[in-house]
Formats: structure tokens, sequence, C-alpha cells
């Protein structure tokens, strides 16, 4: 059927998919469809004439056969409460942020729906990634294999044999469906299993070729790297099938693309005869090619690739992992029928060999074949019987003794190291059974309808196509020109040929060969969709399929980077003048947009995650989707691409993670009950038994049962469709959402914002804003209000902004040019730039080596805080605002205090000089300085340094082939801030200079391993790296010099010395908040986290050093969780000499039960925390400890502060010291002002024994604490000082009276507003003093003795003579008071006057408060009323 219906109206589609009570599918039978023909259809006949009852008949197969396969697919057993309709209930659903909207009209009238979730229907059509489970295959595993499941490494026992024969079945299985010879005397190919995916399978296959040796190798035999394997990969790979040839240190060549989009075969031979490709060089060669594209489902063809590469010598790989589930793979193809083949009119003669040498494929892509390890089929003698197995280990050893071994020489033990997946193995068997099955059905369905119809005419419904790769490619055709027609804003990529002649790509089959497609594509669609003069964000396409229509897809570059930016239109073509003077060619590079949009991603110190170039994908096979689920994808399609703008106001995008979530999931992805958890099983309780749901007269295809299906299934479809339109007219007429999005400012929401910068206003970086190719919601909202159906300039290609440069037909304007500034001649000689750049590279190492040598401590201070620290460490508190601008740090070269920012300016000056010393005693290339604030342009004559490399010459190594790589200028100058430079540094640019070589691995300099290691060398010798390099690594001393030091003290005394940061910090709050006094008992709550861990050292060396003396016991108290267990610091915490108390509770228990009425608690956290509280109050009153410790830092603080103001409402925080309500306790925290980094870089230095806990409360994500936490870090990344402010802000709220006093003023405020009962006001108006209108100058002063106390007697008040007080003394005892009062009577009240007018007076003559609290404060000639104070 059509899939959609006029495009000028929005319920057009609805209104379709209402009416469709036709027979299915529609796609393949019905007159109207353009891939059918013309007429209007009838029950069993056709208009134009009489059609057999086979032809019918044989399509109500087929679709009864795609039909039990979606049944097939695992979901949901039937829920009575889902669902009115009892056969509606056997399809998948999922819960939407949407509301289940009931008319427009309704929705219109209350304002809008709440979205409060709606049941939706789940459609996977992400089977490109990874299929979904099928219950017949899970079944009959469960009921066959699992029962006697065992390990494959014995034949003694029944379960060791019976598991065995299975996988040996399941090796046979794959043999048989991929062709291969692997028993008999002829066998000549081999199967092996492991890893995950094509990228385990591949580095098994690089791993059997020995590639890492032979590298090294030809290295060591020609220093020009012109004898190293050369591996020739298509346009169209994925990173599986690039990077590990990349990282083998092989060369790399890429094939281009035609004309047509597939891989050019004229291309491939030129390269092949290359002399320095040819036979004659003496290198190894392979070819590595995709078999299908698993962007665009482009099929190539493999056996005419084989042919020219055999024909040269060459290997012959090919990477099914995206063609497996379609395409029939065949390792050795006879070659009779290729005898002739012309390439470009090149006849290739009568030897030809389509065989394969490798194939290798990801089960999990396959109909059933989730959960499965990755395959690679081989030809035996490419198999190194001689090479050690990378991954070596048990079953991979013929014998073990304590000085030697020796490997098996069976190829499959030899590289299946380890217990095999036994079960995931067997279930590959049965997915490729499972295919092979469904295509030979398919095949003998379609094959009884034309031999009735050879020759004659089947009328107007289309006879079925021989194949199901040929209905596969059918699919893919008449999606594509129905979305051409009907959503023409919907740009497919990679489809460059015209709808009316789909089959021009196709490569023509030679006689009496069947088919192969290749050419034509297979139904996988990546696609943009275009909004104004940009593009929809491919994340909110995604969401809007799936939170509206319940579509599952993906979007991003699809682990195929390099194809994807070509498709984007983010490359330009370079000539490439190669050494060997052998003519020139052309490849393509990435342009200065992408080189941009990677700065941007890499270095911006403002998240840009949005920025990331990509699409969206998603599939329709004909196994595991029924046909009107594929009319519904298609129908979801369009009603985006017409009306997916119009809901950009519900949706929230995220520049960190570059996410889009709608507005009231922006917390909770899954919804705030939705999600579901492995941690609620509970293996004792009551069992759930039953299938997967699905009525056995439906899944065996009945008749009945069939129509039923097909009845119920397109009635939910349909009724999703309605709802989408409801939804959309809503969010059209609901301004609410328009309103909040149009108040947005460029800091909420655009990109790189967040503070004014010298390039923009308002925060807006403008360098990145130009890269911008998607749209925000506040840039629709003016059209929604204006009722536009389309944001104006949709189709106009000349108006397009941003980075992607895509027109509307799918291509890219500057494909295939060759002039302008992007192009670049690489004619730089690659052995001596290499030269220069490595040797450079080294001296700036022991330049900067011999710089930090030299430094020693270095005096500073800030105020009163004055201490000395090394260079490293005052830069890192610089950086993380402990030390503020006002710092100032003495500078041993100007002889004189100097402000932190000057030091350290000066600082990396020198340091940049004496590396540009280093650089010019080697001399150096023209290198680009690239400046990340511009972005300026790239130069063509430039060689670039930092995160792009040197640019050279592939096929020209560098002779230090184990050198480091060359060192960025720019972090050398210091202009680029230290966070940016560190993110750098973890993810370094590898590019042909760097590939097949490793680096040192990463070991904590004050590692005991290393520190032994080195001894008193700076040379270390790496074994790994020697296997790959054959050289060994230099790693300096120098870098870890402090850390060596400190390492030695350790070994000395026995002691872990907790950093002098920490302690300077912890200091300062012990000293300001009268935390520690003499004799004190103190009792640490260790949770065996990396804080209370870091505090318990810390207390240990305050009493080594302070001159009073203090108890410290420690109590640690165990929830019985399984996920965490404390158990461990019980010898550590007994080593260290401690009193430990060891506390079980069983709290998660006890909150099952806790709750209202018995049920669980609301709060799982909450109840845990109190329940910790209570046992350590417990414990310190028993063992006599006058105060409790807990770990609490300042960014605990910080977040409890803004959380705080968020959800209560209110100024508060943690403590700093405090005593509880019971007055026996009090609680101090002294990490108040210590940073957590600081803990976490002291218990990774220290080792301390972290316990890992895994809270069962803590699962859901992400947690309030944690979205604080990051909003937090988000800010700190434009205020570098924001903590050391938040740190200075909090001291007044850590009070112990500060919440008391606040609760007060804000009571009183309150109650001003509260209305009084008429009756009642005369009795509650307290009456007003009269001598409270007297001037203080005629109250008489209070009698005071020599001692300051009232009256004759001696006692001492217990009110304070503040006649002397200062002003602090005065202000203090105020809020000590007024805090007081509040704890006694909640809000102000007035004093109460006597009946003569004076003030009430208690025994001593004074003053009586009304709540009974004492107060006189005396001072000057009079006295002074607390009341008056205090108001």
């Amino acid at each position: 059927t059509s899939l959609a219906e006029d495009a000028s109206t929005v319920p057009s589609i609805a209104a379709a998919a209402a009416d469709r009570s036709r027979a299915i599918p529609d796609a393949a039978e019905a007159s109207s469809h353009p891939a059918v023909g013309g007429g209007e259809k009838k029950k069993g006949k056709s208009v134009d004439g009489d059609v057999g009852p086979s032809t019918e008949g044989a399509w109500d197969r087929i679709r009864r056969l795609r039909s039990r396969l979606a049944a097939d697919v695992v979901c949901d057993p039937p829920d009575a409460s889902n669902d009115d309709d009892e056969r509606r209930r056997n399809f998948p659903t999922f819960v939407s942020p949407f509301e289940r909207p009931t008319s427009s009209k309704t929705s219109r009238s209350s304002g809008g729906s709440s979205y409060r979730g709606m049941s939706i229907p789940l459609v996977y059509c992400d089977q490109t990634a990874s299929q979904r489970p099928v219950a017949s295959i899970e079944d009959y595993l469960r009921r066959t294999s699992m029962p006697c499941h065992a390990n494959t490494h014995t034949n003694i026992t029944y379960t060791g044999s019976q598991s065995t024969a299975f996988v040996s079945e399941a090796r046979q299985i794959v043999g048989e469906c991929t062709g291969a010879r692997i028993t008999g005397k002829a066998a000549i190919d081999t199967v092996i299993f492991g890893g995950n995916g094509v990228t385990g399978a591949v580095g098994i296959l690089v791993d059997c070729l020995n590639l890492r040796g032979v590298v090294v190798q030809s290295n060591k035999d020609d220093k020009s790297g012109e004898k190293r394997p050369v591996v020739f990969v298509g346009p169209h790979e994925h990173h599986s099938n690039l990077l590990p040839w990349r990282e083998s240190g092989c060369e790399v060549v890429s094939v281009p693309e035609s004309s047509k989009g597939v891989v050019d075969l004229v291309e491939l031979e030129r390269l092949l005869r290359l002399p320095r490709h040819n036979a004659s060089s003496g290198r190894l060669r392979i070819g590595a090619f995709s078999a299908v594209s698993n962007v665009t489902g482009l099929i190539a063809d493999v056996d005419r690739i084989a042919i020219i590469l055999h024909r040269y010598g060459a290997l012959a790989f090919f990477d099914y992992a995206s063609g497996a589930p379609y395409l029939k793979m065949d390792m050795n193809p006879s070659a009779v029928r290729f005898k002739g083949m012309r390439v470009e009119g090149d006849e290739m003669g009568d030897v030809v060999d389509p065989s394969k040498d490798a194939i290798y494929f990801s089960p999990h892509k396959c109909y059933g074949g989730t959960s499965t390890p990755g395959v690679l089929v081989i030809k035996k003698h490419l198999i190194s019987q001689t090479n050690p197995p990378a991954i070596s280990g048990g079953g991979t050893v013929f014998y073990v003794t304590n000085k030697d071994h020796r490997f098996l020489s069976n190829r499959i033990e030899r590289y299946e190291g380890g217990t095999p997946d036994g079960i995931g193995i067997q279930r590959v068997g049965l997915a490729l059974l499972t295919g092979r099955r469904v295509a030979d059905e398919y095949e003998r369905l379609a094959r009884s309808v034309n031999e009735r119809n050879d020759g004659g005419d089947a009328g107007s419904v289309k006879l079925p196509q021989k194949t199901l790769l040929e209905y596969e490619c059918s699919t893919y055709d008449r999606v594509v020109a129905d979305l051409k027609e009907h959503a023409p804003n919907l740009i497919m990529l990679g489809c460059n040929y015209d709808s009316a002649n789909a089959n021009g790509n196709a490569e023509e089959p030679l006689d009496g060969a069947p088919s192969s497609c290749a050419g034509r594509h297979l139904p996988i669609f990546s696609f943009l969709i275009r909004c104004g003069a940009r593009f929809l964000h491919y994340n909110y396409v995604c969401a809007i399929l799936n939170d509206v229509f319940g579509i599952q897809s993906r979007g991003g570059c699809q682990c195929a980077g390099p194809y994807s930016q070509r498709l984007l239109g983010l490359t330009t073509a370079i000539a490439n003048h190669k050494s060997s003077g052998a003519g020139e060619g052309v490849e393509e590079a990435p342009n200065k947009a992408n080189r941009r949009i990677e700065t941007a991603l890499l270095r911006s110190d403002r998240p840009c995650e949005l920025l990331r170039p990509g699409y969206t994908r998603l599939s329709l096979p004909f196994k595991g989707l029924r046909e009107e689920e594929v009319d519904y994808a298609v129908q979801a399609m369009i009603w985006t691409a017409r009306n997916g703008w119009a809901l950009l106001p519900l949706y929230r995008c995220c520049h960190r993670t570059g996410e889009w979530r709608h507005w009231s999931r922006r917390g909770a992805p899954l919804g705030k009950s939705e999600r579901r958890w492995l941690s609620h099983f509970d293996m004792l309780a009551p069992a759930e038994r039953g299938s997967n749901g699905v009525p056995s007269s439906w899944a065996v295809g009945s008749a009945e049962g069939f129509e039923e299906t097909i009845e119920a299934s397109r009635a939910r479809l349909d009724e999703a469709i309605l709802n989408a339109d409801v939804i959309l007219e809503s969010a059209k007429h609901d301004p609410r959402f328009l309103s909040e999005v149009e108040k947005m400012s460029s800091a909420d929401g655009m990109l790189g914002s967040g503070g004014a910068d010298d390039s923009g206003e308002g925060g807006i970086d403008h360098t990145l804003e130009e890269l911008r190719w998607y749209v925000y919601p506040q840039e629709v909202t003016r059209f929604l209000r204006e009722g536009q159906g389309q944001v104006p300039g949709t189709l106009d290609d000349g108006a397009l902004l941003g980075a992607i440069d895509v027109h509307m037909d799918g291509k890219r304007s500057n494909c295939g040019d060759m002039d302008g500034s992007d192009v670049a001649k690489m004619e730089v000689s690659g052995g001596v730039a290499a030269a220069v750049t490595n040797n450079a590279s080294s001296q700036v190492q022991d330049a900067m080596s011999s710089l930090l040598e030299k430094s020693d401590l270095i005096p500073f201070h800030e105020g009163d805080h004055a201490g000395e620290a090394p260079h490293d460490e005052i830069r890192a508190g610089y950086e993380d605002g402990e030390l503020g601008d006002a710092c100032e740090v003495f500078s041993r070269a100007r002889d004189k205090w100097v402000a932190i920012g000057d030091y350290l300016r000066e600082y990396e000056e020198a340091a940049a000089g004496m590396a540009a010393a280093a650089i010019n005693d080697y001399g150096s290339a023209s290198r680009r300085k690239r400046d990340l604030s511009a972005m300026e342009e790239d130069s063509p004559s430039s060689l670039e340094v930092g995160i792009h490399s040197t640019k050279i010459d592939s096929t020209a190594p560098s002779d230090d082939v184990g050198a480091p790589a060359p060192m960025p200028v720019k972090e050398l100058n210091g202009n680029l801030p230290p966070a940016v430079m560190r993110r750098e540094m973890k993810k370094p640019s590898r590019d042909c200079s760097q590939w097949g070589q490793c680096s040192a691995p990463h070991i904590s300099p004050s590692s005991g391993a290393l520190q032994n290691a080195l001894g008193s060398s700076s040379m270390l010798n790496l074994n790994n790296c020697d296997s790959v390099t054959g050289k060994a690594t230099v790693l300096t001393k120098a870098a870890s010099s402090d850390s060596s030091n400190i390492s030695s003290k350790k070994k000395k005394k026995g002691k872990i010395k907790p950093p002098p940061k920490m302690m300077r910090f912890i200091t300062q709050a012990m000293i300001q908040w009268d935390m520690i006094q003499e004799g004190d008992r103190l009792l640490l709550g260790l949770s065996g986290g990396k804080d209370s861990l870091s505090l318990l050292h810390c207390l240990l060396e305050f009493q080594r050093k302070l001159p009073i003396k203090f108890d410290i016991e420690v109590c640690t108290i165990d929830p019985m969780t399984p996920s965490f267990d404390p158990s461990p610091l019980i010898p550590y915490v007994e080593g260290l000499g401690l009193k430990y108390h060891f506390i079980r509770d069983d709290i998660v228990a006890r909150a099952n039960t806790s709750g209202k009425d018995g049920k669980t608690v609301s709060s799982l956290c909450a109840f845990c925390a109190r329940m910790k509280r209570g046992n350590l109050y417990t414990c310190a009153r028993k063992n006599n400890c006058n105060k409790l410790v807990l770990a609490q830092h300042l960014d605990d603080c910080a977040e409890s502060f803004f959380m705080s103001i968020m959800h209560n409402g209110f100024i508060r925080t943690m403590k700093a010291n405090y005593q509880i309500n019971a007055g026996d306790v009090s609680v101090i925290r002294p990490l108040v002002y210590c940073r957590e980094s600081l803990m976490t870089e002291f218990a990774k230095s220290a080792n301390l024994p972290v316990i890992n806990e895994n809270c069962p409360a803590c699962f859901e994500e992400p947690k309030e604490r944690a979205r604080v936490k990051k909003l937090l870090s988000r800010e700190e990344t434009l205020c570098p000082n924001l903590y050391d402010h938040i740190r200075r802000a909090l001291i007044p709220v850590m009070h112990d009276d500060s919440t008391a006093i606040m609760r007060s003023y804000l009571e009183e405020t309150i109650a001003k507003s509260r209305k009084v009962p008429s009756g009642k006001a005369k009795k509650a108006k307290i009456a007003k003093s009269p001598k409270d209108d007297e001037p203080r100058s005629n109250m008489k002063a209070l009698p005071t003795d020599s001692n300051g106390s009232n009256g004759a007697s001696p006692q001492k008040s217990t009110n304070p003579s503040l006649k002397l007080a200062t002003e602090e003394e005065l202000i203090a005892e105020l809020a000590k008071r007024r805090a007081e009062k509040f704890k006694l009577s909640g809000a102000m009240k007035r004093l109460s006057s006597g009946g003569d007018g004076a003030v009430p007076a208690n025994g001593n003559g004074l003053p009586e408060d009304a709540t009974g609290q004492m107060c006189s404060l005396t001072g000057g000639d009079g006295m002074i009323p607390c009341r008056e104070l205090m108001e």
C-alpha cells in the first residue's frame, strides 16, 4: 500500500493508516504500490485480469512466514491490565514520556497534557547493531543444551563430552553455511570463535598472521619501511575492519569509491600494479573489504574483488559483519562462472580465483544470534603454528613446566584460549541454521509461483522476488521512493541513484549465475532531516521516534567515522604525490570544518558534544519485523520529517553528552518507575513460568491466528499514529513550553555558552557557532506561533549553514574538489620529518626533565596562609581554586615576590624556551601553531603538530619506530589551560606515523613496583613494547623524583604520610571550629571509602604531632548487603593499633518493612543514613566517646547546600561542629575545607584499601547529588575559583546556630502575614511595656558587684556581664541567645508587661523573657533588654 497520503495536511497519514483494511503485505501485493504496478486491487483478483490462486496464496504464505518470525522474538508476557483488547496485549510496549491524549480538543481545553506516560508499541529497528533473542532458539537451548552444559576441555564425563560435541557441531554448521571446507582430507579452512564480534575476530586474524612480528622484522631489515605489509581497505569500512590493521603497524591504503558509490575496481588494480605494491616488492599484501556497508547497506561485489586481489598475489579478506544476516557467504565459490570476466574492458583471463582467504562476521547481528562470540573462517595455511598466540593460557598449551612450556599445534585450540563460550557458540550454529532455513523456505514459495507463471502474465500483482536477498533490496528501493515523494526534507545518505532506475548500480550477473545484488542496498537507512538552514539533531530524531512511535533507532557515525564524514561533506580531496614517482593519486582527508570540530570536542573548555557529526539509522529486515511494522516505521519517518521540528520546545539538549530528552525525563531517561532491575531477582521467589506470550495458534502460522495477529497489530500501530497527531496539535496550542523556551538566554542552551568572551556577546562562542549544523528549540518558536507548517528555507540548498555539507539530493557540494585552500599536496620527505620530530621530541622531554629536577620547594603566601610547595603543587592549587589571584610566589629568578599568575607564566615561558632550544638543535620543519580560540584556517604548506600529529608519507616511517609522539608546541608555551592539556594527553592523536607503536604503560610514579624496576637507573625496559617496536622505551626518573623521596620515607617510617595540602586545610578547619580538645575521645565513622580512610590517616598524623592528647576509635556499620563487604577493613584497622567496632545491621531487610503500613520505606538512602547514624551514636555512648568524626568534604557541603535550596527552599548545609540534641555527643567534620580530589589522589598514591560500595539504593541514575555535582563541575570550568568562593560563603552556614537563627527569621516573617481570628485578637494581643518607649539613658543601671554578679549574693550569675564586651562578643552572645530562644519556643514572641507597666523580674531582679529565658545584657549606663536587641 502507499505508505503515506497527501503531504499537505497533518492528519493525512493517520487517516491513511486508519483506512488500511486491505490484505497484507500491501508492499508487495497492492496495486497502488510503485513496485507493483497500476490497477486497483480486489480480493483474489485484479482489475486487469485474473490472478491465479497460487500467486496470492504464495504471498499469503510469505506474509505468514514473516509474521511468525516477528512473533518468535522474545517479548514481555501478556499483561491482563495492559489493554482491553486481549490480542493486543501480546505485542511489546513501553511507557513514553508523553501522556496518552484523548483528543486534541480536550488537550487544548486543559492547557496541555501533563505528560505522565503513554503506552506505545515497541518496534525494534536497530538490527544492524544487534539482534534480539528468539524464543524458539532460547527454548531449544534451555531444553537440549543447558541441562548438560559443562567445560569443553574434557571428554571423559558425559557433560564434558556432550558440550564438546555441541561446540564441534556448531563449528561444522558454520563451515557449511560459509562454504568452508573444514573436514576430511580436503580440508583447507578452519573456523575459530572468539572475542566480541568482528573486532575480536580481526584481532585473532592479526595474531594468526603474526603481523606485528612481521612489521618489527621488516623495519629491522629495511629502515625505510618499504618492506612492511600493506593492507588495502575499502571506502565503506567501519572501525573494526580499519583500526586493527592500522595498529598492527602495516601500511594502510584506502581504495576510493567509484561514481556509483561502490569500490572502484579500476583504482584497486592501479594500486596493485604500483612498483611499491606489486609482487616484485616482496611485501605481504592484504585486501580487507566490507561485504556490506553498515551505514548505507550497499553491497560490494566480493567475488570480483577477490579475483582482482588474487590475480596480483594479494590475500582477500572480507568483513561480513552487516552482511551475514542477508548474504550467502561462500569461502570457496566455483570459478567456472567467472571465466571471461572483464573489469572496465580488461579481460581477467581464464585463470580466476574467487575464493576468500578469510571472512569474519558478528553473529549477534543475525536473527536469533544475540550474545555470541565473533567468528573467523580462515585458510589453514595462513595460521602460524610457530608464533605464540597473543592470548595464551588454559587450553592453548601442550605441556607446561616450571621452566618452559609448549603450545598446541592444533590451530583451533592454539588460538581459542580459555574456556569457550559454549552456549554462545551453539547459538551461532542455531542462528545460521535459522537464517538458511528461512531463506530456503522463501525461495521455495517464490519458486513455486514463478514456475507456474513462467512465460505468462501475473496480472497486476507482482510475482515474488526469486530470493530473499532480492526481496530485501526491493524493500530498500520502495522505501526510498516513498520517502522521496512524501518527505522531501528527509535526506537519505548514500542513495546516489534515481529511484526510477533502482538497479542502476547493480553489477550485471554473469551468465547462469544467481544475482548477488552487488551495487544494490539492503534495508539499512541512514538519513538526516533538514530544518530551515540546518538539520534536526540525529539524537533528537531518535528521541522523537522512540518517545512518540516506540521505534528503536540509533544516532551517530555508526562506528564508521571515515565513511560517515565523507557522506556528510566533512572531507576534501587531496593530491598525494608518492615518493616512488609512480604517478599522482587522489585520496580524501578531513577538511577544515572537520578538524575544527575535532579540536572543539577535545580541547574546548565548554561542553560541545552536540557538535559531533552523525545521522540517524534504522533497519527494516524481513526477519524480525512484520510487514505492517515496516509500513509503520516509514510513516513515522515521514511524520518526523514533516512535524518533528514542532516538538522541539518539549525537549532539552545536553551539550556535555549530546543527548536530547523530553523535559519530564531530563534526570531519569527511563522514567521514575519504568526501569527494570537485575537486583530485584530473587531465586527463592515463586517461579513465573510461561512462554514469550504468543499463543501457539499464532506462532505456528495458522490461518485464523494469522488474520487475528494482523488485525491486532494494525490496530495498535494505527492508534499510535493517531496519538502522534494529537500530541502534535496539543504541543502547537500549548504556549507554556513556547514561553519557557523563548525565555532561555544564550547561557541556558547555546553552544559553547556560559560566559562572555572576546568573540561574542552573551556568552556565545561564535567560533563554535559557525560549526553548528543543528537547530535549537528557541529557533523555531516564532514559526510555531505564526502557525507555519514548515520552517522557511528547509528545501533551499543555498541557505545551508554549519559544518555538515549535504544537499537535498544526498550529495555534497565540495565532492571531488581539487582546488581551493583545502587542497594540500603532501610533499614532505617522510624520513627527514620523522627523524626531526622524534629527535626534537626526545630533546624536549630531556629539557623538561632537567627543569623539573632543578625545581625545589617554592615559598608562597596568601593572606595568613603561607608555606612552601613544589611548582606542580602550586600550579594545581591555582587551577583548583585553592590559591586565589591574591596569592604571591617568591621568584628566585627575580629575587622578589610576584603574583602567582605572573610566576606561572614565567615558568611556562622558561620551559618553552628550553624546549625550543632543544628543537632548534636538530632543526625543524615549518610548523603551524594552532590558535584554539580563533581556530585559524589550515595552512597547506605546514606540518600539523599536536592533536593532528605530523602528516608524513605513510610509506616512509621514522628510523626510530619506538620514539614517542611529537610534543605540541602550544602545550610547551603554556597557552592552553592545564585541564585542556590533560584531556589531550589522555586522547593523543595517532596518525600513520604512530600506527603499530605502543606507549609506556600507565604506572603510578609512587608505585613500589615501579621504584624497584627503576632502581638507580632511569631506563625501563618494556617487554610489551619490544614485541612491537623492537626498542626500549625511555622513562625519565625526574618527573617522579618527589614521589620517590616520599616513597623512601614511607619505607623508613613504615607509616603513610598524608599530603601537606590536605593537612593544611584540616588544620585550618580544626582551629576555626574548635574541633579537638585535650582529652577528647574520638569515634571515626569508617565506611571504607576514600574520604574516611584518608581522614583516618590524617587523624593519626595529628595524634603524633599535636601537643594535646586525644584517643581515636573506629566504627564501621555493615548493612549486610551482598554488594558491600567492609570486612577487609578489620585486619587493616587492627594493624594500625586502633580499637575497632564492627557493627552488623541488616538495614536493607529492615527497610522492607519499616515504611507506612509495614511496606518498604519511600527512601532507602534516607533510612539507611538514619540507621547508620543511630548506630554510631549508640557506639559512641557505650565507649565513652564524646565526639563523632565524619568525613564529609567541601564538595559534599556545596552539593548539600544547593540541594537544600532547590528542593527545600532553605539555606542549610552540613555543620562543621555541632552537638546532637541529646547533648552527650558532638559531631565534627575536619574535611569541610578539603576538595574531594585531594582524597582521591591520596587514596590512589597511598594505595589505601578502598571498599567499593555498590548500594542498591544508588543503582538508579542519575541521582540528584550526582546531577548537582555535574552542574557545579560545569560551572567550575567557567569560574575556576568557584569552590574557593563557595567555601567562604558556607562558613556562616556551617555554624551550629545558623539553621535555628535563619528559621527564626523565616518564621517571624511568615507570621506577620498570618491572619488572626477577630474573636481571639484581643486575647492574643501582647501589651507593650510603657518603659519600652523610654530612652535608654533614663534606664537605671543594674547593680553589680566586683565579680559582675547582680545582688548581694556571691553566687555567680548564669547571665554574663558584657559591660566590657567587644562588639564581636555582643553579636556572638546575641546569636547564641536568639538560637536558643527559637529552639525553646519557635517564632519570636514579645515580652509580656506587668500590671504596673514594669517589666516582670525574676528572683534576682532581672527582666524575664516571656519564654522563660533569662536575658540580661548590661553595658553603658543602663540595662538593654534582650527583646530590643533581638528585634
